[in-house]
């Protein structure tokens, strides 16, 4: 009796005798994105089983290729000759001319071609492209339009999301791997870097929390403090030397540095790095530095507080803070739920030039304060194409409201958020603006959702300031710390929605504030969300998402 084949099955496959993997064939035409026709009776590459293509989309494995215990998705392709294990091709990828992927991530546009070797937790997206006989290893991530070339050769955890082009063994060579990592120094020279260090109870002297009997006396404006017995071995970041940390938010809960009271900003002269941390990324270890900056540690940024009573009954909201002077749309801020009925904002805003009476809130409530029935907020959308666009856009909304919740997000780039990348204008009740930070072109479109509270709730003697609305259109999701990926910082969170048309945001729920994030709609179902810092472990996140 003759084998009955599946409807609409892509392919079938046979055993190879000499390999002990499985030959595929196509059973219809496949379109393969970016690749032409495959038609049906083609043979195609090896797997190790029937799970590792998919039956859906244009993705395809040629012949010449070997994949074993990976998934090749979507509209992804493998090719040349190329070899992949244990690895995940997705998202229209591609591996191609004799390459080698094993025990990572290709996606999101992501290349690996001309005989690259991308190995051990690896993650290459973003139309970013590994080429040249590059080889990358260690948990390396590349994004954006990055480029390797030349047999390039990146060891350890690195994420590379600048416009850069990176020809160079980066093991060795630290101004290129500092590029790749931080991007151009300050007037090409110079990267700007911070310490914490204790005081000793006499003005502007300080002393090392590693080493007390290393004393920074910062008398002298710019005072420059070096190290004169550094260990010079590239590969080595915890030696002899001066640590500096490349961002203030760098874990400093070490405990020989818990008795620090000052945060030093130090300049360092790209010449003086000797070692770059390899895991973390975010430390160097240098000979000489200057130090420009003194402030308390913790850091008190001053920030202005602003507290709402809104009467929501409810911690779990999504939140918009625009300028009333400008009427631009203010990103630089923290909720902190005070109660179920009142919300602090933290604004992060310049003392002498502006203060919080300029700024105005929109609070969107999970929850009814009341019981009674909740009408939804009103939503105006908008496609934008690129095409003869080349920075800004202006759309007529017509909702007789400033006080809005606007969201663009890439049609392209997995319906990524992109609207903390936007200078966003009220230009009045009816009409916004957005400028891009690019010329836009013909290949980009942006969906822009635009929500308008359908009524003030309450606004409580407190402040003003607000308007609060709830919406019966939420969800609300938790999730650990330790759920996260550290590749790329995200966790995936089914909604029940089926839409794409969603937007939310991020509580810690262990320090409660808002967390800031990226959302990526990965399909009608499911979101992902990308931190923007690492988080600990043992923290509870709450994503509250609401649909449009």
């Amino acid at each position: 009796m003759a084998r009955k084949i599946a409807k609409n099955r892509k392919f079938d496959m046979k055993k190879d005798t000499a390999t002990g993997l499985y030959r595929i064939r196509a059973l219809r035409d496949v379109g393969v994105a970016g690749a032409g026709f495959v038609e049906a009776g083609t043979l195609g590459g090896l797997i190790s089983h029937k799970g590792v293509l998919s039956n859906d989309g244009g993705c395809w494995i040629e012949y010449g290729c070997t994949v074993i215990n990976s998934t090749v998705t979507d509209d992804a392709y493998v090719g040349g000759k190329s070899y992949v294990e244990n690895s995940t091709i997705e998202k229209k990828a591609r591996v191609l001319q004799n390459s080698r992927v094993v025990d990572s991530i290709v996606t999101e546009n992501g290349q690996v071609r001309n005989e690259a070797q991308v190995l051990n937790h690896c993650t290459i997206k973003g139309k970013s492209i590994v080429a040249g006989k590059s080889f990358l290893s260690h948990y390396v991530v590349m994004t954006g339009n990055a480029r390797t070339r030349d047999n390039a050769r990146i060891i350890g955890g690195i994420t590379i999301d600048k416009d850069v082009i990176i020809s160079k063994d980066l093991t060795y060579d630290l101004k290129e791997k500092m590029l790749a990592k931080f991007g151009k120094p300050i007037e090409n020279k110079y990267y700007v870097g911070y310490k914490i260090v204790k005081s000793t109870g006499k003005d502007k002297i300080f002393l090392s929390c590693y080493l007390p009997e290393f004393v920074y006396d910062l008398h002298t404006s710019n005072t420059t403090i070096k190290e004169s017995r550094f260990n010079k071995r590239k590969k080595v970041l915890c030696g002899e030397g001066l640590h500096v940390a490349m961002s203030e938010d760098y874990d400093w809960s070490a405990d020989f540095q818990k008795d620090a009271d000052t945060i030093l900003t130090c300049r360092v002269d790209v010449d003086d790095i000797i070692a770059i941390e390899e895991h973390a990324g975010s430390k160097i270890r240098c000979k000489k530095l200057t130090v420009v900056d003194i402030r308390k540690y913790p850091l008190d940024k001053e920030l202005a507080q602003l507290k709402v009573a809104h009467n929501l009954n409810s911690t779990n909201m999504i939140t918009s803070v625009y300028n009333n002077k400008t009427h631009e749309i203010f990103y630089d801020y923290k909720v902190i739920p005070y109660n179920r009925k009142t919300t602090i904002f933290k604004l992060n805003i310049d003392q002498n030039t502006d203060c919080a009476n300029n700024y105005n809130t929109v609070i969107l409530s999970a929850l009814p304060s009341n019981g009674s029935p909740v009408l939804p907020p009103k939503t105006y959308r908008e496609l934008i194409i690129g095409t003869n666009i080349d920075d800004s856009f202006s759309i007529n909304h017509k909702l007789k409201n400033r006080h809005l919740l606007v969201v663009v997000y890439d049609l392209h780039e997995n319906h990524t958020d992109v609207h903390k990348n936007c200078i966003i204008r009220f230009i009045d009740e009816d009409n916004l603006s957005i400028k891009f930070d690019h010329v836009l072109n013909s290949k980009e479109e942006y969906k822009v959702i635009v929500i308008s509270p359908n009524r003030p709730l309450t606004i409580g003697a407190v402040s003003n300031r607000g308007i609060a609305n709830a919406t019966p259109f939420s969800n609300i999701s938790l999730f650990m710390g330790s759920d996260v990926s550290m590749v790329d910082m995200g966790v995936t969170v089914s909604h029940p929605f089926n839409k794409l048309d969603v937007f939310g945001s991020l509580l810690n729920n262990d320090i409660n504030e808002s967390w800031p994030m990226h959302l990526v709609r990965i399909d009608e179902h499911k979101v992902r969300v990308i931190l923007e810092k690492k988080p600990s472990l043992n923290h509870q996140f709450i994503l509250m998402l609401s649909k449009a």
